[in-house]
């Protein structure tokens, strides 16, 4: 059954909307930060994405760089035993 047979049209911003309640609670910094600068009425679905899918390679790429540091600090520590 589809929802227009419910007669609930669902708009971008309905989807952008649900997309957001339904991401997982450690993006919840990200979504109020969308919630907040972006107009959600045209804001959408495929432009919510792209936006998450890069700050999702900005957190891998950091947590890389804190690896690497925590891997030499670790390595540096080793050498003076």
């Amino acid at each position: 059954m589809s929802l227009k047979a419910l007669d609930e049209g669902y708009s971008s911003k309905n989807y952008v909307r649900k997309f957001l309640r339904a991401l997982h609670p450690k993006w919840g910094a990200k979504v109020m930060a969308i919630e907040e600068s972006k107009d959600l009425t045209s804001l959408s679905l495929d432009e919510l994405i792209r936006n998450l899918k890069v700050h999702e390679m900005i957190i891998k790429k950091d947590f890389e760089i804190v690896k690497a540091k925590v891997e030499r600090k670790s390595l540096a520590l080793k050498a003076k035993k």
